[in-house]
């Protein structure tokens, strides 16, 4: 008999084997790489686990003789439409099946494969007066032949990073900076529908490096070394800083010492910088926190107000020579002054502790309790101890063995001694030494017991970067210059001008190499320090901003690494180069991005948006902010140039969505969204520039990115 069961659900579509509606199945050659099961005689084992695919016209009585052709043809549907495992069903019907669970259940209520299963024989026994015998009844009676099916396919092969590259050079020469290193998803690649890498990290990673302490930028002037502050504190907190490094909020004296302080202060971009000066505890009684006398005032008209009733601290007004009085717990930039003597940095404090308490603290700057080694540095002692109204201050002298042989502490010989007549007495008693100003007759050394308490002063020696005033901006084309005649080693230069917001100077053309040249000449500041170095790979030049080493200017013969080490470059008063020892002292160049009164700085390491924004605030700035078509091209030519990619600028939506907002408060006035930009994908609230691209993009502000500052 001739039998056709309909399709009743078609799950995947296939070209079919059959030449229209004949009555013999078309053999099609094929791998015998299926397995015969079992033999199933109730429909519900497969309705549970399996789907129809297709179904085939055949001839029942002759069902085994084509069982491999509908099998080859069943088993090309299942491997198309996904699934592991395909059967053949009574009429030639085609089944396919994904779930391992359910079909291993399934096994285990077929019957063996008999012939009488694949001969329909089985189903003649279970027919008519028969059907008792069979299970539940003809009409849930079926014979199934379940052919277990794992298709020939390739095997995926999931991709491997390969090792990690070396880290790159830290960003930063001094101070907390960042280093990179990446590998690649090919070991192997991905393929055959195998996974990418994500699943096994990220290919990239960013961590923290600092080569050495940054040393404050300060200036020289007579006996005192300032330290002009880009960094914004509350009062209290600027002046806990100076402190630390041996000093305190500037005191000022005198009309040059107020002109020189904000000139300074003016050069390098500081706004109503804080200096020393209070009346906190004692309203309209004004006084220097470093303990000196205020006679010089320079008060604005009508201060100080203490308007509110509340500002009790002092700063310098930019636009103006004159104080004003502002409320301390603002922030703002600062301005440290200590006391120096021949090149040693001197700090006297304001309050009073026991011998070993001072000693302890003059350690934590790098430096002991004063020693005293000629005259000239006893007379600047006293004088700094009588300026302060000081009756006594200790000294770094104490007798450790209690024998009355003094000693300094910082185990220098004892080479001069200003003890008062009859001093020291009282051996094994009073261990410690005291500067003591009794009168303009009466003044020496003296020793106490060590547990008293009096003020003291603290000698070190400075591991600083030290400028002399004068140094200057000086604009040119695209960037802004800044020559110093403070002659240091190269790391040291480095610092100073990653301080200032730049680097040491990269040149890119013969104009520019000549304007460097001539400024250096014009200042006589001999052989100066340019910005490149092969440190990484000798021969390997390249410059510390990141833009390309493309033009050069060697003197002849020049690199040579002549013994070797010359890993610096100098420029020479000719304008050539030549590579030298990185630790040698010299004048030096930096350069800093410049553009319609702006300067700008692009950072090689990758941050947040947030820890970006922070990093720019150091400079007294923000994340860039963008008001023109000019100023975006302007960005774009020098990210080009460094081959930064997708830096952050400070435009974002982080308080109210699709409200955008410079970090700077500036007004948003000019966009430049790329096409269907900012979409919000996956809550992104922060700006970055697309790669090879003026047009912006929204991302995620938690992802990292170099990024571009403006101050």
């Amino acid at each position: 008999m001739w039998l056709k069961v309909s399709t009743l659900i078609t799950f995947v579509c296939v070209q079919t084997i059959l030449a229209g509606e004949q009555s013999t199945f078309h053999h099609k050659t094929c791998e015998r790489d299926y397995t015969k099961v079992g033999c199933f005689k109730k429909q519900a084992f497969f309705k549970d686990v399996l789907e129809q695919t297709d179904d085939y016209t055949t001839d029942w009585n002759n069902f085994a003789a084509h069982l491999h052709s509908m099998a080859c043809s069943c088993k090309e549907k299942a491997f198309k439409g996904g699934y592991k495992y395909f059967a053949i069903g009574n009429y030639g019907t085609c089944y396919g099946g994904k779930d391992q669970a359910a079909y291993e259940q399934m096994l285990k209520a077929s019957g063996d494969v008999t012939d009488d299963c694949l001969s329909g024989n089985f189903y003649e026994e279970c027919s008519g007066d028969n059907s008792k015998e069979c299970s539940g009844g003809v009409d849930s009676v079926f014979v199934y032949s379940f052919k277990a099916f794992m298709p020939t396919q390739p095997t995926p092969i999931n991709g491997g990073y390969n090792q990690w590259s070396e880290w790159t050079t830290c960003d930063k020469t001094c101070g907390k900076g960042y280093q990179e290193r990446e590998r690649v998803c090919n070991n192997p690649p991905p393929s055959r529908g195998g996974k990418d890498c994500s699943v096994l990290g990220e290919p990239s990673e960013v961590r923290q490096c600092q080569l050495a302490v940054c040393k404050p930028a300060l200036v020289k002037r007579g006996e005192s070394i300032y330290h002009f502050s880009s960094a914004k504190k509350t009062f209290a907190e600027a002046e806990d800083y100076c402190q630390s490094i041996g000093g305190h909020l500037a005191s000022i004296h005198s009309k040059e010492e107020n002109d020189f302080v904000l000139k300074e202060a003016q050069n390098r971009g500081l706004v109503h910088p804080y200096i020393g000066g209070t009346d906190a505890g004692s309203e309209g009684k004004w006084r220097w926190n470093d303990g000196t006398t205020m006679a010089y005032k320079k008060w604005l008209p009508n201060q100080p107000d203490n308007a509110g009733g509340k500002e009790h601290c002092m700063h310098l007004w930019k636009s103006n020579t004159g104080w004003n009085d502002i409320f301390c717990g603002n922030k703002y930039n600062f301005v440290c002054k200590m006391s120096q003597f021949h090149g040693k940095v001197y700090y006297v404090s304001t309050v009073k502790k026991n011998h070993d308490q001072a000693e302890s603290h003059c350690k934590t700057m790098g430096g002991n309790l004063v020693t005293i080694h000629s005259q000239a540095e006893n007379d600047y002692v006293h004088k700094m101890a009588k300026s302060r109204g000081y009756l006594d201050v200790f000294i770094g002298l104490r007798d450790v063995n209690k024998n009355g042989q003094f000693s300094w502490v910082d185990g220098s010989k004892v080479v001069f001694t200003d003890w008062q007549n009859g001093e020291p007495n009282f051996k094994g008693k009073e261990n410690c030494a005291v500067y003591q100003h009794i009168n303009l007759a009466k003044h020496g050394w003296n020793n106490i017991y060590c547990s008293g308490v009096k003020q003291y002063i603290c000698k070190y020696q400075p591991d600083i970067l030290v400028y002399t005033s004068g140094d200057k901006f000086v604009p040119h084309g695209e960037a802004s210059y800044y020559f110093s005649d403070n002659k240091v080693n190269y790391n040291d230069a480095d610092a100073a001008c990653h301080h200032i917001g730049g680097f040491l100077a990269s040149v890119h053309s013969a104009a520019e190499n000549k304007f460097i040249s001539d400024e250096a000449k014009r200042r006589k500041l001999g052989n100066v320090w340019i910005g490149g170095n092969d440190k990484s790979r000798e021969g390997s030049w390249v410059w510390n901003d990141l833009t390309p080493f493309s033009y050069k200017n060697w003197a002849k013969n020049e690199p040579n690494n002549a013994g070797k080490g010359e890993d610096c470059p100098e420029m020479y008063g000719t304008g050539h180069w030549n590579d030298h020892y990185c630790d040698q002292k010299k004048a030096f160049v930096c350069k800093i991005l410049y553009f319609k009164g702006n300067r700008y700085f692009i950072s090689s390491a990758k941050k947040n948006w947030y820890d970006a924004e922070k990093f720019c605030a150091t400079f007294d700035g923000h994340l860039t902010s963008i008001h023109s078509k000019e100023e975006n091209d302007y960005i774009y030519n020098q990210l080009v140039k460094r081959k930064i990619k997708h830096p952050f600028a400070g435009l974002n939506d982080q308080k109210q969505e699709g409200k955008w907002v410079w970090s700077d408060g500036s007004e948003v006035d000019y966009l430049a969204w790329s096409h269907r930009e900012p979409n919000n994908l996956r809550n992104e609230d922060c700006m970055h520039v697309k790669w090879k691209s003026t047009k912006w993009n929204d991302i995620k502000c938690m992802n990292k990115y170099q990024f571009v500052c403006k101050f």
